[in-house]
């Protein structure tokens, strides 16, 4: 298997599908060789979208779950201050 071009139809097909397009995590994904934190029995399963069983009863995430629990959190906007809220002072 050509493990390079796996990785990348991974984050083409699978990450980026899903709306997680910031380049960071989209180059971490690509770059990061998931095939090594996978148990050589599901070798041929790191880059297929679904977790994968790793070791004491706990599993690997589907790579567009990691993908997305890895982008980076961005508050929402405030909204405007009301007439009975202090606007802080600079």
């Amino acid at each position: 298997m050509d493990t390079l071009a796996a990785r990348r139809q991974m984050v083409d097909q699978q990450i980026r599908t899903w709306e997680v397009l910031d380049p960071r995590v989209l180059d971490a994904m690509a770059a990061v060789p998931r095939e090594a934190f996978v148990p050589p029995a599901y070798r041929d399963l790191a880059f297929a979208d679904s977790p994968i069983p790793i070791a004491f009863g706990e599993s690997m995430l589907a790579p567009v779950l990691q993908g997305g629990s890895s982008r980076p959190s961005v508050p929402a906007p405030r909204m405007p201050y009301s007439k009975w809220e202090r606007a802080p002072v600079i």
